[in-house]
């Protein structure tokens, strides 16, 4: 296995505050940093942020493709993927359409390539795209047709590499890390590919075991598993600086892994539990019992606690930008405003930042690039449109 030196892969990391000390600044005097005993960085930040209100980050919307009638490419049926180039060019993958649809910054529609097919540039199961940081190609996984289907920065086909994974998750979690190296989805983890789809090593995830409710049938055969109702699971994201966070929702409590598995970095922030009320937690154990209801004649059984809790989740989902930044969306009640958590790369947490009721993170995953967060947004009639806002930093 091919490991690549530790100075590397912490050069990304390098906190300029000595472990258990505080900074001279006001703001961020209650952030500790430790080293804990297995050589990793833990860094604990108050619950308020130390970026006072008036210096919180904020996002504007600068740009917004899609239309809720008529025809065309601003049509968008079910966007699968979603990334932007160097150049401002935004990529949507529209995995009903099975085609890639290339908008310029200012949001003309330029060309679409792909379709379904076998063919070159064709598409039979799109499900990710990425962007490679050093000639700017766009990587599409196709794991109907078996590959990589490689296009230059305009659209053009340039070539396809085998992807002999049959494993495939949607969203698709991977992407390209700084050095260039794709990382793909497989069982437990991520592997890591060199320019000819070939794997190098792989970055294994700790075992999920985070509760489940098993329902089988009356001859002992499996149905489904699924999550307890507002129970905690285990999420994960890929980290383009090379590593992977992990993080189990029932706390506010993350860890970053290198390609070796190694701890590296734990971030943590105290947090207000949220309650669930019984109407809440009625509803969605109804939800859930008509689920299983659908196999009645399978004389299904059910093994696992349907009680809800008393509170959700510290979380409901996070992303890491470009930069190695966390975005957290915590768990809130439902009249509650949106918001995202900002964590810097250090792991310090910056503040919250208000987002859009209908922001898509986790599907598509939402896109960083430099100053710019690009995602999926629909509105109440759930049209979907691909927005692009600009992060303002005071």
């Amino acid at each position: 296995m091919h490991r690549r030196p530790l100075a590397l892969l912490l050069a990304g990391l390098v906190l300029m505050l000595a472990p258990g000390c505080d900074t001279d600044d006001a703001g961020m005097a209650s952030v500790q940093v430790d080293t804990l005993a297995s050589g990793a960085i833990q860094v604990t930040s108050p619950r308020e942020g130390i970026l006072p209100p008036g210096d919180r980050w904020e996002l504007e919307e600068e740009l917004r493709i899609g239309t809720a009638t008529g025809e065309g490419p601003e049509l968008f049926g079910q966007v699968q993927g979603l990334v932007a180039d160097d150049e401002g060019r935004i990529l949507v993958l529209d995995s009903q359409a099975r085609e890639i649809r290339i908008f310029d910054a200012d949001g003309a529609h330029l060309r679409t390539v792909g379709r379904q097919g076998g063919g070159p540039g064709e598409f039979a199961n799109a499900n990710g795209l990425a962007i490679h940081p050093e000639d700017g190609s766009v990587w599409v996984v196709d794991p109907g047709n078996g590959r990589y289907s490689v296009f230059e920065s305009n659209g053009d086909f340039r070539t396809t590499h085998p992807r002999p994974i049959g494993y495939f998750a949607i969203p698709w979690p991977g992407g390209f890390d700084h050095d260039g190296h794709l990382h793909d989805v497989v069982p437990g983890g991520l592997v890591r590919l060199d320019d000819e789809g070939v794997a190098v090593d792989t970055i294994a995830l700790p075992e999920d075991d985070t509760p489940r409710i098993r329902v089988t049938a009356g001859d002992g055969s499996g149905i489904m598993t699924m999550s307890p109702p507002f129970g905690p699971r285990m999420h994960w994201y890929f980290d383009p600086r090379g590593m992977v966070w992990t993080a189990v929702s029932d706390a506010y409590h993350f860890t970053a892994r290198d390609a070796d598995g190694e701890v590296r970095r734990v971030v943590r922030r105290p947090h207000d539990p949220v309650p669930v009320s019984r109407a809440e937690g009625d509803s969605v154990v109804q939800a859930m019992r008509q689920q299983i209801a659908q196999f009645s004649e399978r004389s299904p059984q059910v093994e696992g606690n349907m009680n809800p809790p008393s509170h959700r989740p510290a979380f409901s989902t996070f992303v890491v930008d470009d930069q190695g930044r966390l975005w957290v969306e915590p768990s809130r009640a439902p009249d509650a405003p949106r918001e995202l958590h900002v964590f810097d790369p250090e792991g310090r947490f910056l503040g919250p930042v208000a987002v859009d009721p209908g922001l898509r993170i986790s599907y598509p995953r939402i896109h960083f690039r430099g100053d710019h967060l690009y995602a999926v947004v629909t509105d109440d009639l759930g049209t979907p449109y691909v927005v692009r806002y600009r992060i303002h930093r005071p």
